[in-house]
Formats: structure tokens, C-alpha cells, sequence
């Protein structure tokens, strides 16, 4: 069984206090389990195969993204397999475990091992090249080297836990130091890397060819919790005529009603899923 805390080589309990959405973690060669069941060849069996949706290839020039499709809702094959590796663009494939076979299995183990989603992406550059632009993610992300090799900068998160949307230019927040990365690490086959979400990171191929799959772990936030107790309270408070009232007419204090009542619903999700919370195994 895959799991976030084999792939790093640390304990659990060490993994969850120490490192889980605080510090990144290199582990060389930790990634040796992913390479006996998935490796470079069968990312490019896929591409050729054809049969990969259009809408989660992405294909990336000098210029910006490149069509592969042939106008189809699918990728052509024979066309994405020349601009890939003859002509040497960039490859991402989002949403990887859904589409490309054995992907799905480890994504699924690793969801069960962390307690919370996971989902892959695969990417293949070239020499000097990169898939993104220097950013951070709203979501930890474990980075496995398949073939060639990645360099790695590490910046120290300015907007601390980003949430979905809060992306780097999209919140008030100081910019990045590019001159003082924090941690500097070079990945080669079967290497490992976990990057907390906000981390800022610059990441750029170092070999002829380099491919990689990340793995994105979405744990439920306190937002999320009280997303759904708000949705509780509403339909508790859907049975009130009360509530149920043109807004401004009922009587009483409702406010203080409705608040005292999410604070305790909130409260006791909060408390449930403490005590079911996994280790990050």
C-alpha cells in the first residue's frame, strides 16, 4: 500500500507533526515503489494511444499551448507524439489518475493512507525548459521523478495556507524573494519531493528529457467544515416558520439564533473529525 510517509522515508506521527503542510521534505530515491509500477514508457504509451481527452492535455511551446487534437475531443496520437519528443515541447497531462492507467491505483492508496482527495499530473520537458512559471499551489503537492532530472527552488510561503482561488497574484501579498530560495534540490529517477501548499517554487529541467508525476493531497480546511455546517444549519432552520418569513419580518433575534446554532453544529464537526483525522501514513 502507497502511502505519503513510505514515499518520504519518516515516521507518521513525525510526517503529521513536523512536516504536513509545514516544510518541504526530500527523500532521495524514495520513490523507487512508484517506478516498479509506473514509469516514463507507459506516459508515452498514453500519449500515443490516443485516447487521452484533449481538455486535460496541455501541450506547451515557446509561444503557449499548442492543439494536438485535430479539432477531436480527444488527443491525435501520431500529431502529439511528433510536437512531444521530435519537435520538444512541453507535456502536461492534468487530472492524470483518471486517464492514464496505474495512476488511478496509487492515487486511490494514497487517498486512503492520507484520509483526505488526492489526484496526479504528469509532465515531460525538455532541457532549460518548464511546465509553469514560478507560483505556489493551494494544495501539497509530492513530486516523483520518473526519468531525467528537475532542479527545484523552494521559496518560504508569503500568504500563509492558501485556499482554492488565493493563487500567486491573486491576493495581497508580498512577492517572492527569487534571490533566496530556501531549499535547493536536485531530482533524479525515483526521487521524491513534498512541497507544502503555498510554498513558492521554480522548477526547471536540467536534462535532455525530464518526466514527472506530482500527487496533490486536498485535505478538508476549517472553511470547508463550516461550509457544511452552514448547509446544516440552513436545512435545520429551513423547518422554522420563522426563518421561513420575508426577510426582515420574522420576530425575535433571529441572528443570535441562527449563530448560536453554527457555532455548536460547527463545533461538533470539528470535534468528528478530529477524532477520525488519519496520520498521513
Amino acid at each position: 500500500m502507497l502511502s505519503l510517509s513510505s514515499l518520504l522515508n519518516v515516521d507518521p506521527l513525525v510526517l503529521r507533526q513536523s512536516i504536513w503542510d509545514k516544510t518541504p521534505c526530500f527523500a532521495q530515491g524514495g520513490g523507487q515503489a512508484v517506478l516498479r509500477r509506473f514509469n516514463a514508457g507507459v506516459l508515452k504509451s498514453a500519449v500515443e494511444n490516443g485516447e487521452l481527452p484533449s481538455s486535460q492535455v496541455v501541450v506547451k511551446g515557446f509561444m503557449g499551448p499548442i492543439d494536438v487534437s485535430n479539432g477531436t475531443d480527444t488527443v491525435d496520437g501520431a500529431l502529439a507524439v511528433q510536437r512531444i519528443w521530435a519537435e520538444e515541447h512541453a507535456l502536461i497531462i492534468n487530472g492524470a489518475h483518471s486517464v492514464v492507467g496505474g495512476l488511478g491505483d496509487m492515487a486511490a492508496e494514497l487517498m486512503e493512507t492520507a484520509g483526505c482527495t488526492v489526484r496526479a499530473n504528469a509532465y515531460r520537458t525538455v532541457m532549460g525548459t518548464f511546465a509553469y512559471p514560478t507560483h505556489w499551489d493551494t494544495h501539497g503537492l509530492v513530486a516523483i521523478q520518473l526519468s531525467g532530472a528537475k532542479r527545484w527552488e523552494l521559496f518560504p510561503p508569503v500568504f500563509q495556507h492558501p485556499v482554492e482561488g488565493q493563487t500567486m497574484g491573486t491576493v495581497d501579498a508580498p512577492e517572492i524573494d527569487m534571490n533566496r530560495p530556501a531549499m535547493v534540490v536536485e531530482l533524479r529517477a525515483g526521487d521524491v519531493l513534498y512541497v507544502p501548499r503555498g510554498w513558492g517554487h521554480r522548477v526547471v529541467t536540467i536534462d535532455d528529457e525530464s518526466v514527472h508525476i506530482t500527487f496533490g493531497f486536498y485535505p478538508e480546511t476549517e472553511l470547508d467544515g463550516l461550509d457544511r455546517a452552514m448547509a446544516l444549519v440552513k436545512e435545520k432552520l429551513a423547518l422554522d416558520t420563522e426563518f421561513r418569513a420575508e426577510l426582515g419580518s420574522g420576530e425575535g433575534d433571529l441572528e443570535a439564533r441562527a449563530a448560536e446554532l453554527l457555532a455548536t453544529v460547527f463545533e461538533e464537526l470539528r470535534g468528528k473529525t478530529e477524532a477520525a483525522v488519519k496520520l498521513v501514513g
